[in-house]
Formats: structure tokens, C-alpha cells, sequence
């Protein structure tokens, strides 16, 4: 019995983990968010998750704002279900910043209560690594100082990971009060590099001066 129960909810999370997909990639294509599927409560945190994620991003783009608010109101349900399974859960702190800004979208503190949480568990996530840099610029005069290291860390890392983001993170950060420690990091972590001598932007020469 257990073991069937075990399958039917690591078939949960294939499944939304599917629905995520097809979702992200319907948006993407300017698409609407795909329909809903109506079932029982999820029985596993990470398939609760992975529905509330899906839920938040139909709530951000429906036209409808009954509907949105009832999609967001079931995807707290599911994230305060996932979090009394799993209270201390980087991702699910994550997405819960998520659901804040949603919620309202002018409190900072709030989101980053959220975010400072997501980060003390979860110091690297790579799907949604620039939203959560973006949002952490957005309320970084919130964020206690171990969650600003952190989100220069992660930025540093995304960028590493993904070469072809650097030129949006450089310019999200050299806006942002984070640009100093964001830079004087990336000096040390690059310096490492075997690479370093490529990467750097030539010393212009002196000027010349005439002769005669």
C-alpha cells in the first residue's frame, strides 16, 4: 500500500513538473496560460509546490481579477501545506516571494522577508535565478546582509552559468546599490581564472604626445 502510494505521488510530480513546462512554454509564446486540472489535494510537498507555482503564474496573467485572486488563494493553500511539511525549504520560501509580490506588489518588506528566508535555504537555484536577483535588487534596502552576499553570490554564479545573461545582470546591477560589492566579487572570483587576461576590458594607452 505504501509503495503504491509512494508511485502515485512521484507521478504528481512528473505531472506538474510536465504542466510547468508546457506552461512556461505557452507564455513564452504569448500564448494563455494552458487550462487548470481539477483534482484532490496533493498529498506531497514538492507536487504542491510545482501546483502553486503554476497557479501563481496563471494569476499573473489572467485579465480575469476574480479569477486571479481565487488562483492565488488556492496556491497559498498549497504553500502553506507544503511549508508545514517542509518549514525550513529554500524553494518553497522562493516561491513564496513570488506569491507576495503578486499579493501586493508595493511591499517590500514583505517579499523581503521572503527572499532573505529562500536564500538561507536554497543559496543557488538555477531555473529562476533572475527573478529572484531582479526582485532582490528591487527590495535590497530590506534584505539583512547575509541575503545581499547571497544574491551577489547567485548573480555571479548565474552569470557564470549562463554567459549569454551577463550583459542583463551587469546592467540590472550598475543601476542598483548592489554594484559595488556585485563588482569588487566578480574582480576576485575572475581574477581566479585562467581566463582573466581575456575577459578584462584593455587599459587604454596614454595619449601621445608630439615630437618637434
Amino acid at each position: 500500500m505504501l509503495a503504491v502510494l509512494s508511485i502515485r505521488q512521484e507521478l504528481d510530480v512528473d505531472r506538474w513538473t510536465s504542466l510547468l513546462v508546457r506552461q512556461q512554454s505557452a507564455l513564452a509564446r504569448g500564448e494563455p496560460s494552458p487550462g487548470i486540472p481539477v483534482e484532490n489535494n496533493l498529498g506531497i510537498p514538492r507536487a504542491q509546490l510545482l501546483r502553486a507555482m503554476y497557479l501563481l503564474r496563471a494569476a499573473e496573467v489572467s485579465s480575469d481579477t476574480g479569477d486571479a485572486r481565487r488562483l492565488r488563494s488556492i496556491a497559498r493553500r498549497d504553500l502553506e501545506a507544503a511549508r508545514a511539511a517542509r518549514p525550513i525549504w529554500g524553494d518553497e520560501a522562493t516561491v513564496e516571494a513570488y506569491a507576495r509580490t503578486l499579493e501586493n506588489p508595493v511591499s517590500m518588506s514583505a517579499v523581503a522577508t521572503a527572499l532573505n528566508e529562500s536564500y538561507r535555504g536554497s543559496p543557488y537555484v538555477k531555473d529562476i535565478a533572475r527573478w529572484r536577483i531582479e526582485t532582490g535588487l528591487w527590495c535590497w534596502q530590506f534584505l539583512p546582509g547575509p541575503a545581499r552576499d547571497r544574491l551577489v553570490a547567485e548573480a555571479i554564479w548565474y552569470v557564470r552559468l549562463r554567459p549569454h545573461e551577463r550583459t542583463t545582470i551587469f546592467r540590472l546591477m550598475r543601476v542598483s546599490p548592489a554594484y559595488q560589492p556585485f563588482l569588487l566579487t566578480w574582480h576576485a572570483v575572475r581574477s581566479e581564472d585562467s581566463d582573466w587576461g581575456r575577459d578584462r576590458a584593455p587599459t587604454p594607452a596614454p595619449p601621445r604626445t608630439s615630437q618637434g
